[in-house]
């Protein structure tokens, strides 16, 4: 499904990165919060009292469901790709970046991505 939509959404290039549907971005992390809940929600009754990502991240790496520097990482992506998405708003400018931008995080997202999905 996240495939899918990445044909149909992302506009990102050779040149650009979007911060939404890009590889490594928003909608990457937020995909795999959401699976991680359905898988630990039954044992982790915790998960289903919030509804945000970065609460959910943090409770999800607190019971050591995903790695501390792994949880970590993906927080800190989040939340510095929430600030661009907010400042992007405000100056009313779309949400495509210089592919040079953020890389550190797209990567720390890609490898999770890899990692939780594609090595099923």
């Amino acid at each position: 499904m996240r495939e899918r939509m990445r044909q149909e959404l992302d506009r990102s290039d050779e040149v650009y990165f979007d911060l939404k549907q890009g590889v490594g971005g928003i909608t990457d992390i937020e995909f795999m919060v959401q699976y991680a809940v359905l898988r630990w929600a039954p044992k982790h009754h915790e998960l289903l009292a919030v509804t945000d990502n970065l609460r959910l991240l943090e409770i999800l790496t607190r019971f050591g469901l995903i790695v501390a520097g792994t949880g970590t990482g993906l927080h800190n992506a989040y939340f510095a790709y929430r600030a661009e998405v907010h400042r992007c708003a405000l100056q009313e400018v779309d949400g495509l970046f210089d592919m040079g931008t953020s890389i550190v995080h797209r990567e720390t997202v890609t490898k999770f991505w890899h990692k939780t999905f594609e090595s099923h």
